[in-house]
């Protein structure tokens, strides 16, 4: 609950200061490695969907803070944290941005392991196209490193994939 509100009072003075905030909201496809050991052992390919709460500092930079849901083959997750993002303009409506990421994850497996949690970190790139002053869709891939693992067990999360797509409103 103490992460939900800093959002709050994060939004709230973002929006009192200047009118560069953004949401989105994103859908895509997610893939966990998992390894024991050194050995590989299990890839879960899954779905996720993102909000997020952003705000643009200016025409090259922004930041965000996220919760994104992931759908696991056999339980469910979860992934917070916040990133940066610098953009490269490429048309007038179009944008090229690459970032990095920090959070935290929790994945929760229904028959082999109950609970798995840790630090995330990584990067994101991908192409924002400005739909008119409001509206934005933006594609992307975010590669997350991880020290997700189970206390129960010898099982850790290796690296976490996302490709999305999703829609964000400047306000």
């Amino acid at each position: 609950m103490k992460f939900f509100s800093l959002v709050v009072l994060l939004v709230s003075s973002l929006m009192a200061a200047n009118n560069g905030v953004y949401v989105g909201f994103d859908v895509g496809s997610n893939r966990i490695s998992m390894d024991s050991g050194n050995t590989h052992i299990a890839t879960d390919n899954s779905g996720m969907q993102t909000v997020k709460i952003g705000y643009n500092i200016n025409y090259n930079n922004r930041i965000a803070i996220f919760y994104q849901h992931i759908n696991l083959s056999d339980g469910n997750g979860y992934s917070y944290g916040v990133n940066y993002d610098y953009l490269f303009s490429l048309m007038k409506q179009t944008k090229l941005f690459v970032g990095a990421s920090f959070g935290h994850s929790n994945l929760a497996y229904n028959d082999t392991v109950q609970d798995m949690k840790g630090l995330i970190y990584g990067g994101e790139f991908g192409l924002l196209y400005d739909l008119n002053k409001y509206f934005s869709l933006e594609v992307g891939y975010r590669a997350y490193k991880s020290n997700v693992d189970s206390s129960d067990t010898n099982i850790k999360v290796n690296n976490i994939q996302n490709w999305y797509a999703g829609l964000n409103y400047q306000f």
